[in-house]
């Protein structure tokens, strides 16, 4: 008989002896079928997103039969953030005369968001005539600034990534009255000064040099001063 699939001749034989004669040759087919490997293969576990496709992830099996499994997406390959995304393999046996190649295989993978880690900006551990408001954070979300000067923030991070804590020191204006700190005094700020001691205007720490939350007539002639050039 043959060993592969396809008809498979049976001869049956009977010589006799001394007390029978022979049998007439009998002769029957049958017919040997493909096998057709079943592959397995479950669920890979979350992965972070950044973490390249490697065995841990594809490791379909084909029961101990030889052949080439075909992974889409293939290894090495970083998915997106996203949930139930489809992995799928093919299967080709190395011995084709007896093995049928299966139908592919598929599963799925979740893929979580990396941690944004909270980093602070360039702003942090710096001194301002004025509260900043720019370069808060690297990374991450800027929470509301706290405090008169000096100030504190945080830069929230997410997907479980870390906070950072963040602050900035007041520092006195080269010129009293220069709240924008461009080393010119206008008209425009020395009417703000004037409406800061008047109470008319929150007090600013570019005008009230002298940090006591109020501004005093002296404070306003400082500024005075600045914007005539004395």
């Amino acid at each position: 008989m043959i060993a592969t699939s396809g008809i498979c001749v049976v001869q049956y034989n009977q010589t006799g002896n001394a007390n029978y004669t022979a049998a007439p040759q009998l002769t029957s087919n049958t017919t040997a079928t493909k096998i057709t490997p079943v592959i397995t293969w479950s669920n890979p576990a979350d992965i972070t997103y950044g973490t390249a496709l490697s065995t841990t992830h594809l490791n379909a099996t084909s029961g101990g039969v030889a052949g080439t499994f075909i992974y889409t997406p293939a290894p090495g390959a970083i998915l997106n953030a996203g949930n139930t995304q489809t992995l799928s393999v093919t299967f080709t046996p190395t011995d084709t005369a007896n093995y049928s190649t299966p139908a592919a295989k598929t599963v799925t993978i979740n893929v979580i968001p990396a941690p944004i880690l909270g980093v602070c900006g360039t702003s942090n551990n710096q001194s301002f005539t004025i509260v900043p408001t720019i370069n808060l954070c690297l990374s991450g979300t800027a929470t509301t600034i706290t405090g008169t000067g000096p100030w504190s923030w945080t830069c929230d991070g997410a997907n479980g990534g870390s906070t950072a804590s963040c602050f900035a020191t007041k520092s006195a204006p080269t010129k009293p009255g220069d709240c924008d700190a461009n080393g010119t005094v206008t008209i425009a700020e020395v009417q703000s000064a004037i409406n800061m001691f008047l109470g008319l205007k929150a007090v600013e720490s570019c005008v009230d040099i002298d940090s006591s939350n109020s501004v005093s007539i002296a404070e306003v002639q400082k500024v005075i001063n600045s914007f005539l050039g004395l």
